[in-house]
């Protein structure tokens, strides 16, 4: 079957979080403690704009993916960087869903004119890695710069 990418909508909480919560019981990727409820699920969906998208991945009927992107830091020297955030079903991963959600939102973030895509992976999430690989071409908004202040740019580099 077709793996569909669409925008989240408030009936597809429910998956998104199912998925979200397999890591947070898992591993320390997600850095919470405690699963999300459903309810906080549709209000983070419901309290995302249109700069900040968040999209699924469909195969048939089943949400087996989703990724958005979000602020990174409220400070307005930050205002051209996103967080990017991926999460997989467990059953689909290491099928190239990864780089095709993280494909969408690094044309979504240029399109809405960020310069900077950061993501925070733990140790664990080597697959993740694969997604970040300096050799997959993602364009302007993978550009080195990060942050600007007083018209200064600042590059930012995370290993």
């Amino acid at each position: 079957m077709e793996t569909r990418l669409r925008t989240a909508t408030l009936a597809d909480a429910p998956a998104i979080n199912a998925i979200h919560n397999h890591y947070v019981r898992t591993c320390t990727c997600t850095w919470q403690t405690e699963p999300e409820t459903d309810e906080n699920r549709v209000q983070w969906l419901k309290a995302r704009g249109p700069a900040h998208p968040v999209i699924v991945a469909e195969i048939g009927q089943e949400v087996v993916g989703w990724g958005s992107l979000s602020s990174y830091n409220t400070r307005k020297g930050w205002s051209g960087t996103v967080e990017d955030s991926v999460f997989l079903h467990p059953g689909h991963q290491g099928k190239g869903l990864g780089k095709l959600i993280l494909g969408d939102l690094v044309r979504r973030a240029e399109a809405l004119g960020y310069h900077s895509i950061l993501a925070r992976i733990s140790g664990e999430q080597s697959p993740a890695s694969g997604c970040m690989n300096p050799s997959v071409s993602c364009g302007p908004a993978c550009s080195p710069r990060s942050a600007t202040s007083s018209g200064r740019t600042s590059i930012a580099r995370t290993s």
